[in-house]
């Protein structure tokens, strides 16, 4: 399962076409879309009809059909985050696979720091996560006008389009920063539901 906060203005909107295609190669991947207004505005709809309307006929258009589950607008963060992300960003990690580092919370052997690792090209340092919780994609937020809901915590989903990755098991194993390429989920998709 993969779980996904979304914005029908956002400028990440292109990946709803992205997830479309993701759901239709693995069939058994269920994806939950959660449109959100929590950030930038990038989210004018006033209900989950009106985001099917935006996605149809403007972003990205062209009478866009989700094959996903679209769900009606949620807060993700701040005091009226749903019940469903609170849990999701204070999962503890169900998998000790050490082999693998792609933006995302994942198990090691050793629990008692974050820790870090390259990716198989070593591209890219990427932060791994902690025993205890689905640590962010990021550092940072966004600008702080730009997000609407508070308090602020360091666990918060960061933008628009973070993914979590839900393996057969139930248990939330993976969390993608808003920028991370469907390619790489896919490879993990593999990797959890074919291994």
């Amino acid at each position: 399962m993969l779980i996904v906060p979304i914005a029908s203005f956002s400028e990440d909107t292109y990946q709803v076409v992205e997830l479309n295609a993701l759901h239709n190669n693995y069939q058994f991947l269920e994806v939950l879309a959660f449109p959100t207004k929590q950030f930038g505005h990038d989210e004018p709809a006033a209900n989950g009809t009106e985001v099917m309307n935006e996605l149809s006929h403007v972003r990205p258009g062209n009478k866009f059909k989700p094959h996903f589950h679209l769900f009606n607008i949620v807060d993700v963060n701040g005091r009226s985050e749903h019940p469903l992300f609170k849990f999701l960003k204070n999962s503890k990690l169900k998998t000790a696979n050490a082999t693998r580092a792609l933006y995302f919370c994942d198990g090691f052997k050793k629990f008692d720091k974050i820790y870090f690792s390259t990716d198989e090209k070593l591209r890219d340092v990427r932060k791994i996560g902690t025993r205890d919780h689905c640590i962010p994609t990021r550092d940072e937020f966004a600008n702080v006008r730009e997000l609407n809901y508070s308090p602020l915590k360091s666990k918060d989903i960061r933008w628009n389009f973070e993914k979590f990755l839900i393996n057969k098991h139930g248990h939330p194993i993976i969390r993608y920063d808003s920028k991370s390429r469907i390619g790489d989920i896919k490879k993990d998709v593999e990797h959890d539901y074919f291994s």
